[in-house]
């Protein structure tokens, strides 16, 4: 995939000649894909690549009524939905295969996923912003609507209305989706990455499901090259430059 300063997406030849003509790379997933879909692609992956085809039928069935929680969401199951109907490997990895008389369903999916990464945040500022914005939304009506009456019922007053309660759970909603989309996108630096690591930890939040792609991207800033079969004391030994204790 390639995406030019105009945010224009453009299926990539496969690098693999034997794979066939009318073969291209399989994009990567867009960041801040949800992970109960993540889950639902990994299993996908492993039954196109393990088999059997009815294996590889049912996760994709599984992705295909997956209800897509935002536009990180929708591209990742419209670009399954292109693998499905042009399957094929290369080796363990995920690649388009098609025929002269098909690939033309591939590229023309080109516009349509350009429109769709063209509504995603471009940089870290764009989506802090997000970020930003859909938290001051939440407080405000914190502040004006839901904290007034919440207040009001543990005073003996009426019951929380129901109206008050699901807007502030979409709002809740919204936010938590912007943090999950910031956290996901890559650092430019480790100032970026400690905003992140506040997110995820600070004022008594636990997002533990962020743990090991925070530790990943540590790793990446500080230059710690981790060996994929390392053990916890491998692992702790290369997160520290013992070149400044030698």
């Amino acid at each position: 995939m390639r995406r030019a300063t105009d945010m224009s997406f453009q299926f990539q030849r496969c690098a693999n000649p034997e794979i066939g003509e009318f073969a291209y790379e399989m994009p990567p997933m867009p960041y801040g894909v949800s992970y109960s879909l993540q889950t639902l692609i990994s299993a996908y992956t492993s039954a196109v690549i393990s088999g059997p085809d009815q294996a590889a039928d049912e996760c994709f069935e599984a992705i295909a009524n997956f209800e897509a929680k935002d536009i990180p969401d929708t591209i990742a199951k419209l670009l399954i939905r292109i693998h499905y109907d042009h399957s094929g490997l290369d080796d363990d990895r995920l690649v388009l295969c098609s025929t002269a008389e098909r690939h033309t369903a591939i590229l023309v999916m080109e516009p349509l996923l350009t429109d769709l990464y063209r509504q995603m945040p471009a940089t870290w500022a764009d989506q802090l912003r997000v970020c930003r914005s859909a938290l001051l939304a939440e407080r405000e009506y914190d502040q004006r609507f839901w904290r007034p009456a919440y207040d009001a019922h543990n005073a003996g007053g009426p019951k929380l209305p129901d109206a008050i309660e699901a807007e502030m759970e979409r709002l809740q909603h919204i936010r938590c989706d912007a943090e999950d989309l910031l956290i996901a996108m890559p650092a430019p630096s480790l100032t970026e990455f400690a905003i992140k690591y506040l997110i995820a930890f600070s004022c008594g939040r636990d997002l533990n499901g962020w743990h090991d792609h925070l530790c990943d991207e540590a790793r990446r800033l500080v230059g710690i090259d981790m060996p994929k079969d390392a053990d916890e004391l491998t692992a702790l030994l290369a997160n520290l430059d013992w070149s400044v204790a030698a």
